[in-house]
């Protein structure tokens, strides 16, 4: 009877271990989903491309973009939300940075994406990206 006892404990703790990692499979694409969509427009691409070099003050990437503040600061926003991006204040201005964590993905969907359009001319590969 003990057997039989520890094979429904075994079973038991089995099913509820799948449960919980189907239930974490489905978080972390939901965070996925997320963290991707903070990616989803070309200004907020245009703010990561341009911090991969070097750190910019927003003043910097206003003149480097061309962009008004306020959609700067709104885009600058939505990244550090997501920890793609940090900030430091120094004196008046706020001088942005990416996230070291993000620049090896980054690499990642570069080596992925490549294959998606070999030309820059064509934009096929920005079609349908939020301004």
């Amino acid at each position: 009877m003990k057997i039989h006892n520890d094979s429904e404990k075994n079973l038991r703790f089995c099913s509820d271990l799948a449960k919980q990692r189907k239930a974490n499979t489905k978080q972390s694409f939901a965070n996925y989903y997320i963290f991707f969509s903070k990616l989803s427009t070309k200004l907020r691409v245009d703010i990561i491309s341009s911090l991969n070099s070097k750190e910019k003050s927003v003043s910097d990437l206003v003149k480097e973009l061309k962009m008004e503040q306020s959609k700067l600061s709104h885009a600058l926003k939505e990244l550090r939300d997501c920890n793609i991006v940090y900030f430091e204040p120094r004196g008046k201005e706020r001088v942005y940075f990416l996230n070291k964590t993000i620049k090896p993905i980054l690499k990642l969907i570069d080596l992925h994406s490549s294959k998606c359009c070999n030309c820059n001319e064509c934009n096929k590969c920005s079609q349908g990206m939020e301004k």
